[in-house]
């Protein structure tokens, strides 16, 4: 499968150039006859779940990457031992479950904590999710999804075979992460920053789905997406 994806924007109005894309795809990959796998990506609240359940409405078989970290960081599982060894007490609650929203605040201000974090999370999670990619592939699944941020950052690329950049402008991002996600002023605005330091606006992509507008607006993208990537071969 390909780790190195073109850049490829979207034409004007949010439609997708897909054409130019179309040898990228092949008949028989090595882990399925025909199935195709899909990074998505994309900055903080930029709407990759939203366009993941549209994929999902169609058919197909979404791997989340926080899903998988919560999985893994949850009560009694030794990633969390692991973690909570690395930076403190001070991060586990009295139920024996990660205090996340406080590990995030100090992670999110300080990258060489954020990157130790990550050096121990992410090397577990690529392996979950290239499992579960098996496990769709071996089902008939006629697309996989990876729903993953830090797809590029985690080394996950290899597992894919195009990559879709979900994004939106800076200003609906911070209002989604304020309104609908609860984050107040401060936080978002250090999210914000954290992913624009990081680069994951800025990742290659093959396509971009710009969720500025809402569901609605973004409901006719992905629709051209699934049938040109479900297509017969």
């Amino acid at each position: 499968m390909s780790s190195t994806p073109k850049k490829g924007p979207g034409a004007p109005g949010g439609r997708l150039i897909l054409e130019q894309f179309e040898t990228r795809w092949k008949a028989d990959l090595p882990m399925g006859k025909g199935a195709r796998v899909m990074g998505l990506v994309g900055p903080v609240a930029a709407g990759k779940t939203v366009v993941s359940r549209m994929l999902a409405d169609r058919g197909a078989a979404v791997i989340s990457a926080d899903e998988i970290n919560r999985m893994l960081l949850a009560p009694g599982q030794p990633l969390l031992a692991a973690v909570i060894e690395a930076f403190g007490d001070q991060y586990l609650r009295p139920n024996g479950s990660l205090d996340r929203a406080a590990l995030a605040r100090y992670v999110f201000s300080d990258l060489a904590a954020l990157e130790r974090l990550e050096a121990l999370v992410h090397p577990p999670m690529k392996a979950e999710i290239a499992r579960r990619v098996r496990e769709a592939l071996g089902s008939g699944a006629p697309l996989v999804v990876i729903e993953a941020a830090v797809l590029y950052r985690m080394s996950a690329a290899d597992l894919v075979d195009c990559v879709v950049m979900v994004t939106a402008d800076r200003a609906e991002r911070r209002r989604r992460l304020i309104e609908c996600m609860g984050l107040s002023p401060e936080d978002a605005d250090q999210r914000l920053a954290l992913h624009e330091q990081l680069g994951l606006d800025r990742v290659p992509a093959d396509y971009v789905i710009d969720t500025t507008a809402g569901p609605e607006a973004v409901c006719g993208q992905v629709e051209e997406l699934w049938e040109k990537f479900t297509a017969p071969q």
